[in-house]
């Protein structure tokens, strides 16, 4: 058979086979499916979905936590020590203005002494000193 036969042949069958089940399917097929899915079964997604949400958002945030920390370090670099807040650090890099969480709330600095820094997240509550905080310490 020629190749241009059997290519309309594969096309016909295949929409004669979807005609088929289109015309097959019932009108309440889907409202059947969707009540078959439980409350509880569409929460738990929900669920699962939220603290993914979650979890990528404090994965972006420790991101943006050792960006500026890298900042912070190439400052004590050219400084010769460790700088008591970021102000300075802001003056010298332009670009550099406030880094933020992934939601929205300034990453605090705080200079523990002469040799290490902590940058701290309020996390996804937004206020600071509580358990959700995400505290890095260098």
């Amino acid at each position: 058979m020629d190749k241009k036969i059997k290519v309309f042949l594969a096309i016909l069958v295949s929409v004669i086979v979807l005609v088929y089940f289109f015309w097959m399917k019932k009108p309440g097929d889907n409202q059947k499916m969707s009540e078959q899915l439980e409350e509880p079964e569409v929460s738990q997604v929900m669920l699962e979905s939220v603290q993914a949400v979650n979890s990528a958002k404090n994965k972006l945030t420790e991101t943006n936590m050792r960006s500026l920390q890298r900042v912070i370090e190439a400052s004590i670099a050219v400084e010769g020590k460790i700088p008591e807040d970021l102000r300075r650090i802001r003056q010298g890099n332009p670009p550099i203005g406030e880094v933020f969480d992934a939601w929205g709330t300034s990453i605090k600095y705080e200079k523990l002494s002469e040799d290490s820094f902590r940058l701290i997240s309020a996390g996804k509550d937004k206020v600071f000193n509580t358990p959700d905080d995400i505290v890095l310490d260098y």
